[in-house]
């Protein structure tokens, strides 16, 4: 069998518990920054964008939600 056969071209999803991690995680860290102020010289307008930034790319590393509904997270968040 040649390498190029040998690679498994499956990509298994997250188990399900760091897909519950993931979904947790990013709340938090949401919530968390929504809730605290900005730090001096962020406005805080940036500062909530930087924290539906992190929200997004928690639950897209840890695929919490499928990748096309974390894409609309910035519709529905503004």
């Amino acid at each position: 069998m040649t390498e190029a056969q040998s690679v498994n071209m499956d990509v298994e999803s997250s188990s399900p518990w760091v897909k519950s991690l993931g979904l947790g995680l990013g709340m938090l860290v949401f919530f968390s920054m929504l809730f605290s102020d900005a730090p001096e010289g962020l406005s805080h307008e940036g500062w909530t964008f930087l924290a539906i930034a992190l929200l997004m790319a928690i639950w897209w590393m840890t695929e919490a939600i499928p990748v096309a509904a974390t894409a609309l997270i910035p519709l529905v968040a503004i």
